[in-house]
């Protein structure tokens, strides 16, 4: 009798240790991953929530697609359906593409002063390395941006030189804003602030340390969903 109870009293102890490691497992899980939102879709941890600028005229995103013989991928602006603003003077800009163009598609970038009218520059871009979302450093241009001065940029994809009407072209708005708080920033206090670009920025920075890193993956994707942007396919 007395071995029976020290066997139900060992299997008890057991099933108490796995549920604990079970629960404490899925208390690392939710830590890592966030809490479900109302839409059923779980929310990473230490999410950036971006609070849009309350002025700037709403701006349409330019997409494209596959024209020609050459099989052209559709370029996408990683910007809002509005004027994003940054506090920088030379900021990093966002376009993605879902794969490589063939060899013979070329790549421009145009950034135009919307007040002047004048092309502030306009150039050939290396082709990408590999698909999803590339980086474009303005200061690699040279360029610093005007306080208060709304700015067009674009990324061209052609395929042919003497038929430029064939470009697919994606096209972004931005504005350098005067900084009322120069400190550094996290990335939820500049999407807080209203500063896309700078937001976008700094999680691209954090990817770019540690880019296996699901979390800081998931961080960034669920900036661009506020937005109404895809994520890329990891």
């Amino acid at each position: 009798m007395k071995r029976c109870n020290r066997a139900a009293i060992a299997i008890a102890a057991f099933i108490v240790l796995a549920f604990n490691a079970a629960a404490i497992e899925e208390a690392k899980q939710k830590d890592a991953v966030g809490e479900p939102t109302a839409e059923g879709k779980a929310s990473p941890k230490g999410e950036a929530i971006y609070q849009p600028p309350r002025r700037g005229a709403p701006r349409e995103r330019v997409g494209g697609g596959v024209r020609g013989g050459l099989q052209v991928p559709e370029p996408t602006a990683l910007v809002p359906d509005h004027v994003g603003f940054t506090s920088q003077g030379s900021p990093s800009l966002f376009w993605q593409i879902d794969r490589l163009p063939d060899s013979d598609v070329r790549v421009f970038f145009a950034l135009i002063d919307l007040r002047s009218r004048k092309t502030i520059v306009e150039t050939e871009l290396e082709r990408p390395a590999k698909a999803g979302i590339q980086r474009l450093r303005l200061s690699n241009l040279e360029v610093i941006l005007q306080v208060g001065v709304e700015y067009e940029w674009s990324i061209a994809l052609v395929s042919d030189m003497d038929r430029r009407s064939h470009d697919w072209v994606t096209t972004g708005y931005l504005e350098r804003v005067a900084d009322a708080d120069p400190a550094p920033r996290g990335a939820g206090e500049l999407a807080g602030a209203g500063l896309w670009y700078d937001a976008l920025e700094e999680l691209s920075n954090r990817v770019d340390a540690q880019p296996k890193d699901p979390l800081r993956l998931a961080q960034r994707n669920a900036l661009l969903l506020q937005v109404g942007l895809e994520a890329p396919a990891p």
